[in-house]
């Protein structure tokens, strides 16, 4: 997994690239770990180039949702392929998360506006 990293207005943007499993998840949690750590609280996982997600990366997104209810994040999902999206469905994640087309979309308003 590549993962990048950018500014939008208030929100930070983790683009994930290619496959978050057993190996990737510990890169993907502790950078989310780090963001909240360091005082972000406007994240949004841009999900458009990830073609893999397994049990290991689920569970690093479930611990950001744990995260997301119990610090008041505002914490948002985009560009989900349907392949995905299954796996967020069948978890129970998307009724935690607001999910959105594109970063473009997620980042429009000001975080926790909702």
């Amino acid at each position: 997994m590549t993962l990048r990293e950018r500014k939008a207005g208030a929100w930070i943007v983790l683009e994930l690239d290619g496959r978050v499993d057993h190996l990737a998840a510990p890169q993907l949690q502790f950078r989310l770990l780090e963001l909240v750590r360091t005082g972000s609280r406007a994240i949004i996982l841009d999900c458009g180039k990830l073609t893999y997600l397994s049990s290991a990366g689920l569970r690093v997104l479930l611990l950001a949702s744990q995260q997301q209810r119990e610090q008041k994040l505002a914490l948002r999902l985009c560009a989900i392929n349907p392949n995905i999206r299954h796996f967020f469905e069948i978890s129970g994640l998307l009724q935690w998360l607001e999910v959105y087309p594109s970063a473009f979309e997620a980042s429009q308003d000001e975080p926790l506006s909702r």
